[in-house]
């Protein structure tokens, strides 16, 4: 795997890297992997109920995407 670098504050690079020991990542790159995991999660649930959402408005259900 190749490496690169990006350009964070200090105090960015000191809150990642407490967050990297605190959460036990072996190194920086585990806990940016994690973290984009659990923002795509986030806002697939944040899409998946706006969804909802629209289909109860149009009085849509689950059901009628079957078909």
């Amino acid at each position: 795997m190749s490496a690169t670098s990006i350009s964070v504050s200090s105090e960015t690079r000191d809150r990642l890297m407490m967050m990297r020991i605190e959460e036990g990542h072996p190194n920086m790159n585990s806990l940016l992997r994690a973290m984009l995991v659990s923002y795509r999660k986030e806002r697939f649930l944040k899409d998946s109920l706006e969804f909802r959402k629209r289909m109860d408005e149009r009085g849509y259900s689950l059901k009628d995407l079957e078909e």
